[in-house]
């Protein structure tokens, strides 16, 4: 990819396990020309993902793909669950759920829901997370060639992360990491430390550094929905890392970069792309219909860098 080039990232979401989405916004964002795409670390996530791109004559050879993994109190990879004999079916839930992850009976569909907290208003939803072994994961996901791996340590120590970090360059040196912290929820100071220990770690690789603003926010396509991904990122605009944004990125992130000049490596589209295509997605003709596909595509292509 070339050094003044933006890469155009596609967060499929940390525990989204819908493989037919999947497949379709695989497919659509592969034949749009996006670099990279971050999906969780999942055997059947994954071979819908490669299906999707394959079904467009392409190589998933020829794209980034990121596994990521959620540690501690982060919330990325958690699932809503509802407390059925307390649920009072007013409907609020299900009405500001952006993933179609509750059903009618309000019951929530597990492959969908990624723990966005959209619904968390609700006293009868709580939350939970399957604790994941990343480098047993990571053996068994050998055969689908991972370029990186992703680190959410919101809520985690310093010293985890870097025991993380130090553990995974260990087992798998040839892959990329990237470590992921939302905006305000780590001391600046030490952030700076992490990616300093951290880059120490991996050299001569260089450390992927993703700026998360307001996390799985990307639901609207306003100009400032991103402001804390990129007042994150000017923060950090001195280190030796390379740094992409994500949290509230939409179509006009980009023109924020611009304005604000800073130099980053990527942007991180995940709610926002999703949505984007999201009544291609669900149209029953989708696989069958060229011209669908086509217009899919074409509606995608307002978020390439």
């Amino acid at each position: 990819m070339p050094n003044d080039k933006i890469a155009t990232k596609i967060i499929l979401g940390l525990g989204n396990t819908s493989l037919s989405d999947i497949k379709a916004i695989g497919a659509i964002y592969a034949k749009a020309g996006a670099d990279m795409f971050d999906i969780t670390a999942d055997k059947q996530a994954l071979s819908a993902l490669f299906e999707g791109i394959k079904s467009q004559n392409l190589d998933p050879a020829n794209f980034n793909i990121c596994v990521s993994f959620s540690f501690g109190d982060d919330i990325h990879g958690s699932k809503a669950e509802i407390d059925s004999a307390n649920c009072t079916k007013c409907g609020k839930c299900l009405e500001n759920c952006p993933y179609n992850a509750i059903t009618s009976d309000f019951t929530v569909i597990k492959e969908r829901c990624i723990g966005c907290r959209k619904c968390a208003e609700c006293p009868n939803i709580s939350y939970y997370k399957e604790a994941v072994d990343p480098i047993k994961r990571l053996n068994e996901l050998k055969d689908f060639g991972i370029n990186t791996v992703e680190l959410h340590t919101n809520g985690v120590s310093k010293s985890e992360v870097i025991s993380r970090v130090l553990e995974i360059h260990k087992n798998f040196p040839n892959i990329d990491i990237s470590i992921c912290n939302s905006y305000g929820k780590r001391d600046l100071a030490e952030t700076k430390e992490i990616i300093r220990e951290a880059s120490k770690i991996i050299a001569p690789k260089k450390l992927i550094f993703q700026t998360d603003g307001k996390a799985m926010t990307g639901t609207t396509n306003e100009l400032l929905s991103a402001k804390e991904a990129v007042e994150f990122a000017k923060s950090l605009k001195d280190e030796n890392a390379l740094l992409i944004l994500s949290g509230g990125c939409n179509e006009k992130t980009i023109e924020l970069v611009k304005k604000e000049n800073i130099k980053i490596f990527g942007i991180g589209y995940g709610s926002f792309a999703r949505i984007l295509v999201d009544k291609y997605v669900k149209n029953s003709e989708f696989w069958c219909n060229m011209e669908i596909i086509n217009q899919a595509v074409e509606t995608a292509r307002r978020i390439k860098c």
